[in-house]
């Protein structure tokens, strides 16, 4: 190891020294920059052009299977494409087979899903014409004098097709494929039913051989008029034609659905195979001269045209094309999702609104229809064992080459069989699952929509349907992101694996008619009941809240406090839930904000107003689970301020353990009420009880032993329930001290957990009512002169009741109230009462289980 420069000179001697061939360069000493930068970028290129990611890593051995189901699609997008572009859009023929070359090649080069298939598609054919030929109504003097309808109608495709790429495009540039979560399945269920039963409608005339030329907006009324004045010029051979390819192409759908494994039936071209029959039969016996309507001839002589960018094309068109894009790329993401999630690959919908953008704009400029995936297809391809996007670039060729030598010979398929293959494609829009779905779960908001945009499309208009869907969509999405998501939360008793004992937890309470017993099931074996807090609400935030979420709070928060609970109509009679209502107000708010990520400016300033209300009426607030990104809101608004630092908690229990209205970890049978007096300070000082004096607490939570004499004589006999005097100690204080008198009050409940006795010095602790719930006490250690606890009959629920080194206890007979556990000082029947003087005139004491308690009757 060579020695380290460690002198002045040693280091002056180096930066002179020439540089050598062995001397390393600085640059060769790091990490090249400008390597790194190069590398940036060409990730970012292949991340928008994902076939230079996948193709180096092309399998050679999956190329075959490649092959065959572009074979198999091609053999598909053959008759879809003639009949959808004439039948549907009503253009030229020529133009859906166009769709189904360009686009499908732009797709195999920016999208990332490996089973789809792209081309024409039934829902956006069906659209793309209904757009077209509301524009050419509403507008007809713009084409009183065409010759060629046809091609003033692909023009407007063209033009459609060019807006619709575009608006998907920005979809994906600004990052909006969240936006397929917008439409609720109820509501595309309903739609795709419609135009299912649109298509049928619009393909009936050609399935019979009638020949209609009426023209109206709404589906049902051209139905019903074409049935009732052209009904007696079906061509009954066209109508047998329909009906064997109809029979034909559902027998093997049904196949293809139950024989999901086999190969040989998943492969098989059933509908080419119908296609080619069909041709050959009608060239053979000469069906157009019998009456029965063929394609005819294709002209492939016709210059591809470039969409006309007109203000006012673009005007009547646009609104329409959102929705086009809409439930394009709704579907088509759809149909992603479900395939990568099958072989476990990632699909980023942006990228995809990416791909269907670019492939749209560039298509419209080489004679294309607007153009998406279709389920039907990508099954097939799936189905047919495609494994990448080769197979679509397969089927392209397989179009190119039809095109260009096999185009003539399609001339004779009959327009009855392309009719029946739109009708078949048709009825596998209805999801039949998910119908029967919602009705199994009774979802009534989900059928009423279901049904409401079904029979709008078919009794208005394809259009009206989608602009109904979509404002549905968006009026739920706002209600439901405008309504804060709240929950009241009650108590109910589980039992602590650890210790054995009953411990309180806390849950939603379920809506009730009654408020006084709310309650619902718990389901881990037994059934535990939540109920309500007497005298406080625990309302739980289920979401971040910001301005969108917070307008409707002032108002929910006065429900939960009016009804108690969440759901409760409005305009419910609080006192028919509760006749006692008034005597329980509201003391304390707990807001738990566990579920709360951010909050913004606008949700502080409402919080701080509603906690304004609450201090102004004397109801404290308390903050449970506060995280920093919401405090650091919460402090630069003053909301933090505005509530004592001593009532923000980790827990709902801590928070109910300081405030005295919570027994944490008691064993079975504890009865404990929210006290209206003394509870835990608020501001650190003091606090009112009933008479209007005051306990003085100083800022460590202590009690001041000078407040203790305003205990004497608390009367307030008017209400059990609301007046008594309750020690309920979240610590033991470091100078607790007791009053000299504490007589005549109307129920005295002293609540402390502590192995230790207290050191409760009265010296006339008497005549007292209620002496009740006090569970691991030792309240009466080391007194004098404990007389006449019987005075109200009343001495229940009292575990565990030890009496040691007391002197002179008597008068304390006759007590058979219930629930008496072990108030002869042992539960185990042995006579506990060591140095207790003067023990006498106990007698008669039992308790509600026959359980004796002996006493000392000497």
């Amino acid at each position: 190891m060579e020695s380290p420069i460690n002198s002045n000179n040693e280091v002056e001697g180096a930066l002179n020294a020439p540089i050598t061939e062995t001397t390393p360069l600085i640059n060769e000493r790091r990490p090249s920059y400008y390597r790194y930068e190069r590398k940036k970028r060409w990730n970012i290129i292949k991340y928008y052009v994902p076939v230079l990611s996948w193709l180096p890593k092309y399998s050679f051995r999956d190329l075959q299977f490649d092959i065959l189901s572009g074979l198999t699609i091609g053999s598909v997008l053959i008759p879809q494409g003639l009949s959808y572009a004439s039948n549907l859009v009503k253009i030229n023929p020529i133009y859906g087979l166009y769709s189904c070359i360009v686009p499908v090649l732009i797709y195999a080069l920016l999208g990332t899903s490996r089973q789809i298939s792209i081309g024409p598609e039934a829902v956006i054919s069906i659209m793309t014409g209904s757009t077209i030929s509301e524009y050419i109504r509403r507008n007809s003097a713009e084409f009183a004098n065409s010759d060629d309808m046809n091609e003033h109608r692909a023009e407007l495709a063209f033009l459609i097709t060019a807006i619709v790429g575009i608006l998907t495009l920005i979809f994906g540039l600004f990052r909006l494929g969240f936006l397929d979560s917008v439409l609720s399945r109820a509501l595309l269920t309903g739609f795709t039913s419609a135009v299912a039963t649109v298509i049928f409608f619009e393909q009936t005339p050609l399935l019979l051989g009638i020949s209609s030329s009426y023209e109206t907006t709404s589906p049902i009324e051209k139905f019903i008029y074409i049935m009732k004045h052209y009904l007696g010029e079906c061509d009954k051979r066209t109508i047998i034609i329909s009906v064997v390819c109809i029979l034909f192409l559902l027998i093997f759908d049904i196949l293809k659905g139950l024989f999901r494994k086999s190969t040989a039936i998943q492969r098989f071209p059933h509908i080419l195979v119908i296609v080619l029959t069909t041709i050959y039969l009608s060239a053979y016996y000469d069906w157009n001269g019998k009456g029965i309507s063929i394609l005819g001839k294709v002209n492939t002589d016709v210059s591809i045209k470039h969409p006309v960018f007109s203000i006012k094309r673009i005007n009547g068109l646009f609104v329409p094309s959102i929705l086009i894009a809409v439930i394009g790329f709704v579907e088509a993401l759809i149909i992603t999702k479900k395939y990568s999630s099958k072989y476990k690959y990632s699909v980023s919908p942006n990228r995809e609104l990416v791909a269907f953008g670019s492939l749209n704009i560039v298509g419209s400029f080489f004679g294309a229809m607007p153009t998406y995936a279709s389920l039907s297809r990508s099954r097939i391809n799936d189905t047919s064992g495609g494994k990448s996007q080769v197979s679509g670039i397969v089927a392209s060729g397989v179009i190119y080459c039809t095109i260009k030598y096999l185009l003539k010979y399609f001339e004779y398929l009959p327009v009855p069989v392309m009719a029946s293959i739109i009708s078949v494609a048709a009825l596998g829009l209805i999801e039949v699952k998910d119908i029967i779905y919602f009705f199994k779960v009774r979802s009534v908001s989900d059928i009423l929509l279901m049904l409401l945009i079904y029979f709008t499309t078919i009794f208005f208009s394809i259009s009206d349907g989608i602009l109904i869907s979509v404002s549905l969509s968006l009026l739920l999405v706002v209600r439901k992101t405008t309504t804060p998501r709240l929950k009241v939360l009650g108590k109910y008793k589980v039992i602590d694996e650890k210790t054995g004992l009953e411990k309180f937890k806390f849950k939603s309470v379920k809506k009730d008619k009654s408020l006084r017993n709310n309650s619902e099931s718990i389901d881990d074996g037994d059934k535990y009941k939540v109920e309500q807090i007497e005298g406080v609400l625990i309302i739980s935030f289920g979401d971040n809240l910001f301005f969108g979420n917070t307008g409707q709070l002032k108002e929910r928060f006065r429900r939960i406090e009016v009804y108690r609970q969440i759901g409760i109509h409005p305009g419910e009679d609080p006192h028919m839930l509760d006749p006692d209502y008034e005597n329980h107000p509201i003391q304390e708010i707990i807001l738990d904000f566990k579920n709360v990520g951010s909050i913004d400016a606008c949700a502080t300033q409402i919080l701080s107003e509603i906690i304004q209300d609450y201090h102004e009426r004397n109801i404290g607030v308390s903050i449970i689970k506060l995280n920093e990104c919401c405090k650091k809101q919460f402090k630069n608004s003053g909301l933090y301020d505005k509530i004592e630092s001593n009532r923000y908690f980790n827990k709902i229990s801590d928070c109910l353990d300081a405030l005295s209205v919570y027994e944490p970890g008691l064993p079975h049978g504890v009865n404990w009420k929210v006290s209206k007096g003394i509870i835990y300070p608020r501001d650190g000082t003091n606090h009112a009880i009933h008479d209007g004096t005051s306990i003085q607490w100083d800022s460590s939570g202590n009690i001041l032993g000078s407040s203790f004499s305003s205990l004497e004589s608390s009367q307030s006999h008017e209400n059990f329930e609301n007046n008594f005097i309750r020690y309920r100690l979240s610590r033991k204080p470091s100078n607790f001290v007791n009053p000299s008198s504490q007589n005549k009050n109307h129920s005295i409940y002293i609540n402390e957990q502590y192995d230790e006795p207290l050191p409760i010095t009265d010296s006339n602790f008497s005549t007292n009512t209620n002496i009740n719930t006090n569970h691991h006490q030792r309240f009466t250690s080391n007194n004098s002169n404990i007389t006449n606890l019987r005075s109200g009959a009343h001495q229940n629920q009292n575990d565990s009741f030890n009496l040691m080194n007391n002197t002179n206890i008597w008068g304390n007979g006759s007590e058979s109230d219930a629930n008496n556990i072990s108030l002869n000082f042992d539960i185990t029947n042995q006579i506990f009462n060591p140095n207790n003087d003067d023990v006498f005139n106990q007698t008669s004491v039992w308790d509600s289980k026959s359980v004796k308690s002996n006493f000392n009757n000497s």
